[in-house]
């Protein structure tokens, strides 16, 4: 007989030997915890366990060739408030399925979840968004954000405190024309917190501005001086304004008032109380008026 069939054949009956022998076998493994969709899970989702299991060596390799890449799934509800071994070993026994192999141990220090309701909200987008414009120039209109909500998705007692939702911060500087931009949302700080979108766009709508100027007349917020005469009662204001809408914007567009809580020896300051958006007041003249009792 040749010396290298019969090692062969030793060697088989080694291996047989070795795969009906019992034996135990050690194995770290991560555990992912899963909830239901109507609960979000506001502390750690992955895990760390030993487990040792027994049995003939055949099966043990058949387990030892387990998935690393894919964890060992637990579900969890508001029915469990402390992760324990036993949890663990619930799953672990389904996945394995070979009721020749036995846990014998799981090494697992037990831990606290916190389970919360899932909701959703949709707040407001805020922009935080810096424009400065070349000379001459200025918005036409409001900066629209669009989309301008975001639906936020968390845990209940997190999400019904949130009113409101931010753009990154992001400035545009000296600009002389129109400009359309996508902006980043602010990601959230915590890795349970979910947005629907994650991107807004921005329209900043600019034009050319002239200068104008207007007689406004000048008010008075207290009662104590109606009856009396403001000298002068008008004042001029310059201002700029957009020429989409230079040609109406008129003295109804302005309130002019003084307040006598503020005179220094009958000068009272003007203060003007109301302007349409988007104009740039330049100058007020005169700045201070005087004021006459008319029952003297």
């Amino acid at each position: 007989m040749s010396f290298i069939p019969f090692l062969g054949i030793a060697i088989l009956f080694w291996m047989g030997a070795i795969f009906a022998k019992s034996s135990t076998y050690t194995k770290d493994i991560s555990i992912k915890l899963v909830t239901p969709d109507s609960l979000i899970l506001t502390n750690s989702k992955i895990y760390d366990a030993t487990i040792t299991l027994s049995g003939k060596g055949a099966d043990l390799v058949k387990i030892g060739s387990l998935d690393e890449s894919k964890p060992l799934e637990v579900l969890v509800d508001y029915n469990i408030s402390v992760l324990t071994s036993n949890e663990i070993k619930s799953c672990l026994s389904k996945k394995i399925s070979n009721s020749k192999v036995k846990i014998v141990e799981i090494d697992f220090t037990p831990t606290h979840l916190s389970l919360d309701k899932k909701i959703s909200k949709t707040v407001p987008i805020k922009s935080n968004i810096n424009v400065s414009f070349s000379k001459l120039h200025n918005l036409k209109k409001e900066i629209e954000i669009i989309p301008n909500t975001v639906k936020i998705t968390g845990p209940k007692s997190y999400v019904e405190e949130v009113n409101e939702w931010h753009t990154i911060k992001k400035t545009y500087d000296n600009i002389s024309k129109s400009i359309e931009d996508d902006v980043d949302l602010i990601e959230p700080q915590k890795p349970f917190i979910k947005l629907n979108h994650s991107k807004t766009k921005i329209d900043i709508e600019v034009e050319e501005v002239s200068e104008k100027k207007l007689m406004i007349p000048i008010k008075t917020l207290d009662k104590k001086i109606i009856n009396s005469r403001i000298v002068p009662q008008k004042v001029e204001i310059t201002f700029l304004v957009g020429l989409s809408k230079f040609e109406n914007i008129n003295e109804d567009s302005f309130s002019a008032v003084i307040d006598i809580d503020t005179t220094q020896k009958n000068n009272y300051p003007v203060t003007i109380l109301k302007k349409p958006k988007y104009i740039k007041i330049q100058n007020i003249k005169p700045r201070y008026v005087q004021v006459y009792n008319l029952d003297l």
